[in-house]
């Protein structure tokens, strides 16, 4: 088939065969089917490397196709992509964006509260990750009392 090619292990053709499998499994087989399966465009931007990482870790296409995204929206190496995998950051957005996010809102940023500018008590992961806003140290009591403060200044207009 190609007779000119080198490079091609048994372990490498072996991850071929997986990967086309596991971007294929819900297509229906038929006689041509090759010319019918559309890959997406960025396929190709990445290293063949993260491609095994990501459908080797990955349980379905749409979280596979998340972290191809956002491997080449950061351009992440292969170590960074391994750790966001391993953080679960494509649960960790989706729940989290779930929980906070309108119907009409605009995509949320990240968000990093810190007790101290050592110790990390609450870190929110939502969209657009790779801009997040952060705060060095934070009193969490001050705000405590300054919401109920508010609230019941506003109770009391009412």
């Amino acid at each position: 088939m190609f007779p000119n090619e080198t490079g091609f292990s048994v372990t490498n053709l072996k991850y071929m065969k997986r990967w086309y499998v596991f971007y294929t499994e819900d297509v229906t087989i038929r006689q041509r089917v090759v010319d019918e399966i559309e890959m997406p465009s960025q396929f190709g931007l990445i290293p063949w490397g993260q491609h095994i990482d990501i459908f080797t870790r990955c349980e379905s296409k749409k979280r596979a196709l998340f972290y191809i995204e956002k491997s080449i929206e950061n351009g992440w190496s292969r170590p960074q992509l391994n750790s966001q995998i391993d953080n679960n950051l494509f649960e960790r957005q989706g729940a989290a964006d779930n929980l906070l996010r309108g119907k009409d809102d605009n995509p949320s940023v990240g968000l990093l509260i810190c007790k101290t500018a050592k110790k990390t008590i609450v870190e929110w992961s939502l969209k657009d990750i790779n801009k997040p806003l952060g705060i060095a140290t934070y009193q969490l009591q001050e705000v405590v009392e300054r919401t109920i403060a508010e609230i019941e200044e506003a109770n009391k207009k009412k």
